[in-house]
């Protein structure tokens, strides 16, 4: 059955371009671009999965293609819903989030000092010409950047973000398939495609989408460097990390020190072109880390820290906000109620609204699963998988990084959906190792 879909798709694929190109055109020809813009995303959408599926996974087509479509769709159909029930209620012009409300007026604004020729930064943004929220992020010009090509079209950013947290589903299919096997790949992409909040984020005009699929991809392209080294898989690698330094920064530091720790011990190469691109990412580390790192070198290292998690530390979702950072020692007893907030919360006594009422069920099921994460982890270990270390890794990286720095079960939340999309690849271990007794014992 699959080979006859790959046959069909291949014999009559030129003609499904030519139709698709008509109706494109048709439509383009029709309605106005802002209007239009979001039907070529979903097209282009569609068209990016096929390559990617059809490039690295053909034989499992039909299985991933569908998982894809499923979770695209949902995801399509829920922005849209959330986007007339807000308009209904007149609030925040149909934007479900205040922050992605805020990108786009800023992002508009942006847009239209643009067209007028002036000229608009980082730096004269904000005393010059005010801000919705009272800062500016190159997640807001990014908003700008689309304004400007389709007019005022909020779907189009809704769409952009659907189609950024949909593509995730394809790629933990891939890496898992590599890794491990299909069964285990299927449980960690049907996971990813249902999960409820990682469905919510994308649906709406927040950087979170985005920044997770360049994670993602940056892993998928350096795993595919270990299998062969390509001079197209390690730029992508590298502009990955380049999307990653412009949408949240913080994130480069660790994924730079997996890359050369990866580079120095798992990469077969020559010596003399392993050597040279050592030296590449040392240099290109050392001067992204200064730039990362300058309040820490002017100021005491331990209380920037503490100021920095106690800023974000606000709100009646706020934990841990009365805890001062002010030595390692002070770091290591934080550290482990930190990491417990990463992996637990929210908790029951922190739900005070209907959309965080909605994450109750979602975190009884995580923590039903997690022992599955456990044991899957152990497993990996215990018969030396080595790709698999690489994703253990980057989730324990990751919950060190959110455990220091975040203070909000917000926006923690949110944040820690890299190190819920590369768990589920464990607990899909864990359970294929529960249901298929002989299966990494």
């Amino acid at each position: 059955m699959k080979i006859q879909s790959l046959t069909f798709i291949r014999t009559y694929k030129k003609i499904w371009i030519l139709i698709a190109g008509a109706l494109i055109t048709i439509l383009f020809s029709l309605l106005p671009l802002e209007y239009s813009f979001p039907f070529l995303i979903v097209a282009g959408g569609l068209l990016a999965g096929i390559i990617i599926i059809s490039f690295d996974c053909p034989e499992e087509f039909d299985s991933i293609f569908f998982l894809f479509i499923a979770g695209f769709l949902i995801r399509i159909l829920i922005s849209v819903f959330l986007y007339f029930i807000m308009s209904i209620l007149q609030r925040d012009e149909g934007f479900f989030f205040g922050d992605g409300y805020n990108y786009s007026l800023n992002g508009w604004a942006i847009s239209q000092l643009w067209d007028r020729g002036i000229e608009v930064n980082k730096i004269n943004f904000v005393p010059n010409f005010g801000s919705a929220s009272g800062t500016v992020s190159n997640y807001d010009f990014f908003n700008a950047i689309v304004y400007s090509i389709t007019g005022y079209s909020p779907f189009s950013l809704f769409f952009i973000n659907c189609l950024a947290g949909s593509l995730p589903i394809i790629l933990i299919f891939i890496i898992s398939n590599k890794i491990f096997n299909r069964e285990i790949a299927l449980f960690a992409s049907a996971f990813y495609t249902f999960w409820p909040s990682l469905i919510l984020w994308s649906t709406q005009n927040l950087k979170d989408p985005i920044t997770n699929l360049a994670i993602l991809s940056f892993l998928y392209f350096l795993l595919k460097l270990r299998y062969s080294f390509k001079i197209s898989s390690f730029f992508s690698s590298c502009f990955c990390l380049v999307i990653l330094y412009y949408l949240r920064i913080n994130t480069i530091a660790p994924l730079f020190l997996l890359y050369l720790i990866y580079f120095l011990f798992f990469i077969r190469i020559k010596k003399e072109i392993k050597l040279a691109i050592i030296i590449f990412l040392a240099i290109i580390t050392f001067a992204v880390s200064r730039q990362i790192f300058t309040n820490y070198l002017n100021a005491s290292f331990f209380e920037t820290i503490s100021t920095e998690r106690q800023l974000r530390s606000y709100g009646r979702l706020a934990y841990f906000s009365n805890f001062k950072i002010f030595s390692l020692g002070s770091l290591l007893v934080y550290l482990p109620l930190g990491l417990f907030a990463v992996w637990f919360a929210p908790f029951p006594w922190q739900v005070f609204s209907l959309n965080q009422i909605f994450a109750a069920p979602e975190m009884l099921a995580w923590y039903l699963l997690l022992p599955f994460a456990i044991k899957g982890m152990r497993l990996a270990i215990k018969n030396k998988i080595k790709d698999s270390y690489l994703l253990i890794a980057t989730i324990i990286i990751f919950s060190i990084l959110l455990a220091i720095y975040e203070g909000n079960v917000g926006t923690m939340y949110r944040h820690k959906a890299i190190v819920v999309m590369l768990t589920f690849i464990f607990i899909g271990l864990g359970l294929h190792s529960r249901l298929y007794t002989n299966s990494y014992s």
